[in-house]
């Protein structure tokens, strides 16, 4: 039998309280992963008519529009082939990026003796999280008016996400 010292339990519950902490720290330092949008960025959808649907993909500051771009691209393929489509046109777009605007407090620099020897003054900095909504009719008619996308062709190029979260649940 181990016996923990009483020192060692405190340190490990130190420890799991630094994990509990730091972990979503450091997850939200990474791009925003292809994932539901449960507040940390991904995809929503939301049925606004018959075959019209209202997809949104999210991210952070750290994830590039090409990323969001993909992650709803994708996101529509996988609504039209869960309800029986071939093709999903785009009726619109919207941007919905976020800006978080922060401040850098003042820096002092103080020297051997207490004395000041520098200063920088505090800047307005933001960061952008970008975003997009699409506005998408559902179809399985090919039509040249306006911009569409064939979500067989696009699922069969992401053969890991075609079986699993292309089923929706409403």
């Amino acid at each position: 039998m181990i016996r923990w010292p009483i020192a060692s339990l405190a340190s490990l519950s130190s420890v799991a309280r630094c994990l509990v902490v730091a972990a979503p720290l450091c997850l939200a330092a990474c791009q925003t992963p292809y994932q539901p949008d449960l507040g940390y960025g991904g995809f929503s959808e939301q049925q606004i008519g018959p075959r019209t649907w209202e997809v949104r993909f999210r991210g952070n500051d750290t994830t590039t529009t090409s990323t969001v771009y993909n992650g709803l691209v994708l996101r529509c393929a996988q609504i039209a082939a869960a309800h029986g489509y071939r093709y999903f046109v785009l009726e619109g777009n919207a941007d919905a990026s976020e800006f978080h605007p922060f401040y850098t407090p003042d820096k002092v620099y103080v020297g051997r003796h207490g004395r000041v020897v520098g200063y920088e003054p505090g800047q307005d900095l933001s960061t952008v999280a970008p975003g997009q909504i699409y506005r998408i009719t559902l179809t399985n008619t090919l039509t040249k008016r306006k911009p569409m996308g064939d979500a067989r062709a696009i699922l069969a190029a992401h053969p890991e996400l075609a079986a699993g979260p292309a089923r929706i649940d409403y």
